[in-house]
């Protein structure tokens, strides 16, 4: 979580999503509340894995946590998860590449 970046998440959830972490787009490709790609929330599912691990939770129970979510579409995820994949992502503002930028955001996060 960033403090500094969190009106650009909100703003991108809304754009994205409609704050729906049940979205899916017309496409059908892009899910959940930040429009992740399939490949996308993989890697996210990795990353939380990781980062799981890294902060302490039992290898068992990270594993077992990671599998799931690169199991499942990312719009079934819990919006826990969906939250903590966009931060993983979002790396302190470096992955914003992943998201379009447009006006009425509060700064520019692209």
């Amino acid at each position: 979580y960033s403090e500094k970046h969190n009106a650009a998440r909100v703003c991108i959830r809304g754009r994205e999503s409609n704050h729906r972490y049940e979205a899916v787009s017309s496409t059908g490709k892009y899910r959940g509340a930040y429009q992740f790609s399939p490949q996308l929330a993989v890697g996210a599912g990795w990353q939380i894995q990781k980062e799981l691990r890294a902060t302490g939770t039992p290898k068992r129970e990270a594993i077992a946590i990671g599998r799931m979510l690169r199991a499942n579409k990312m719009n079934t995820w819990a919006p826990y998860w969906q939250e903590m994949a966009f931060w993983l992502v979002w790396r302190k503002g470096a992955g914003r590449s992943h998201w379009p930028t447009g006006p009425g955001c509060p700064g520019r996060y692209r």
